[in-house]
């Protein structure tokens, strides 16, 4: 009976991505001692009334299935499964358990022991998010930029910067610029930003350079969602940065922009009938965009004819 529930479980636990147990899972790793979460995780999977566990009945998850739940929890979470038995710290190599990973750099140490362990691993990272907590804190600057180095080297598909917490008076985010520049230039020449398909920097609370803009469209050929509308107060991506970036980049279907980025000569290149079908536009008007000349009904008729799935928030 055990083993056709047992299973039953897997099979659950696979097709249907239940959130619900593995959150479980991951609230009992990140709040017990590396020595009683094995213990733990037997008792909750396989209960009966003699109280024997995973390791007493002699079952145990394929690799596959320890992948897909060590894949929910954080790195820091990771790093205290790993040191549970020699089996899950070779499960955690596995590519799914890094395939999407979030890391939170707010520890205040520039060399993260949970990031240390697993450096090695992180080119394994397809979809990366990175949260820098306390800008203000120059260790947390500096581990999110290894982060992004190490994770580059390999073929990384979707990239989201954001911060959080309080940011320094006169900050301008300079060193993450040139550290993320950095990070896609000098990868290997196979990797870097060659993959990268989707690029999310609405989380930076400092005003992107035009000259960034223009490199990660280099260096990025491939991306098909660009979103730099990230609310400062001031807007440096001009006009003909956008066009440049169009043409760099002609898979793109997805455009987060400040309203002043918009011309006539972007409405152009939009229109042109090579390119792929624009699928959401997403504008951000700050207080300058009142001295812009807006665009006419017509131009936005226009490009809501040449594409028609076309949704502009």
């Amino acid at each position: 009976m055990i083993f056709f529930l047992t299973l039953w479980l897997l099979w659950y636990l696979v097709t249907t991505r239940e959130r619900g147990i593995v959150e479980t899972f991951s609230y009992w790793i990140s709040s017990t001692s590396s020595d009683s979460v094995y213990k733990k995780f037997s008792r909750f999977v396989f209960t009966d009334h003699t109280h024997k566990g995973l390791v007493d009945s002699g079952m145990e998850f394929p690799e596959e299935v320890l992948a897909h739940i060590f894949s929910y929890l954080s790195v820091t979470e990771r790093d205290s499964a790993s040191a549970v038995c020699k089996r899950w710290s070779q499960s955690m190599s596995h590519p799914r358990v890094w395939r999407y990973t979030e890391i939170r750099c707010e520890t205040g140490e520039q060399e993260d022991p949970a990031l240390q362990h697993f450096s090695s691993l992180l080119p394994l990272v397809r979809h990366l998010k990175i949260t820098v907590s306390s800008l203000s804190d120059p260790a947390n600057r500096s581990a999110a930029l290894s982060v992004l180095r190490l994770a580059t080297s390999g073929p990384l598909q979707t990239l989201s910067l954001s911060c959080s917490g309080g940011v320094p008076l006169f900050y301008s985010g300079h060193d993450l610029e040139e550290g993320l520049e950095a990070a896609l230039t000098t990868a290997p020449e196979h990797v870097g930003g060659a993959f990268l398909s989707h690029l999310d920097l609405r989380g930076v609370p400092f005003t992107l350079s035009q000259s960034l803009v223009r490199v990660l469209a280099r260096q990025s050929p491939n991306l098909r969602s660009l979103l730099v509308n990230n609310q400062t107060l001031v807007c440096k991506v001009e006009p003909e940065a956008v066009v440049e970036v169009l043409g760099l980049c002609p898979l793109l279907n997805t455009l987060g922009l400040f309203y002043t980025s918009l011309s006539q000569k972007v409405v152009d290149e939009l229109l042109l009938p090579q390119r792929c079908p624009l699928l959401a536009m997403e504008l951000y008007c700050e207080r300058f965009a009142k001295y812009i000349p807006p665009l006419e009904d017509n131009v936005w008729a226009g490009l809501k004819h040449r594409h028609p799935g076309l949704k502009v928030s």
